[in-house]
């Protein structure tokens, strides 16, 4: 008699095949762990700085401009000073002359002094002021070389303008020097209260 096998037997196999797999597929699982979660990286806030506090400046009120002059004088007489003179080099544009200086020239240059100024105090303000200027050549002192401002002017407090000298000088080769006298005339009386004087070396 011919044997016969179970029908069962046509079913185990592919099952038993199928369970194979799904144990090797868990175990690749298991072998290569879980998967990498991905993660969104979050920049650190920026903290803006403050902004630094501007000090609000304080008004002062400006110094007054200092005095041109210094008056020189006693204590019963008023006091006149020279603030300043320009000299006119031929036909140029007058310039401010500084106490002492010297300007070089040359021989035959013409020389004029315009805008004699004066600083005084209020005790002089009915009085008058005029100038007086003297060319000393080669710094010798002679009083014959001069030229004047003849009108004067009432002088003011504070510092004001007495005028231009009349006349002018053609120079000659030499170290000769400038001697300005301030006077002051007051009543039927006159001094000099003040002298300004500067350097002129003229070449030949």
């Amino acid at each position: 008699m011919r044997s016969v096998k179970p029908r069962y037997k046509m079913f185990l196999e592919p099952r038993l095949a199928i369970c194979l797999m799904m144990a090797l597929l868990l175990g690749l699982l298991a072998a290569c762990g879980t998967p990498p979660v991905a993660t969104t990286v979050v920049p650190p806030a920026v903290t803006q700085p403050s902004p630094t506090a501007i000090p609000t400046p304080i008004p002062t009120t400006p110094a007054p401009p200092p005095s041109e002059c210094t008056p020189a004088g006693g204590d019963t007489e008023p006091s006149v000073c020279v603030a300043g003179v320009s000299a006119q080099i031929n036909e140029s544009t007058p310039r401010p002359v500084a106490y002492n200086e010297h300007i070089s020239l040359n021989a035959g240059d013409t020389l004029r002094l315009v805008n004699l100024r004066y600083c005084a105090s209020s005790e002089a303000i009915a009085d008058r002021v005029s100038g007086e200027a003297y060319l000393f050549k080669d710094r010798v002192e002679d009083y014959a070389n001069g030229l004047f401002i003849r009108a004067g002017s009432r002088i003011r407090a504070g510092c004001g303008d007495v005028g231009d000298f009349e006349g002018s000088w053609t120079l000659e080769a030499g170290q000769h020097r400038v001697v300005i006298a301030l006077v002051h005339y007051f009543g039927d009386a006159s001094e000099v209260d003040d002298r300004f004087f500067f350097n002129l070396d003229v070449g030949p």
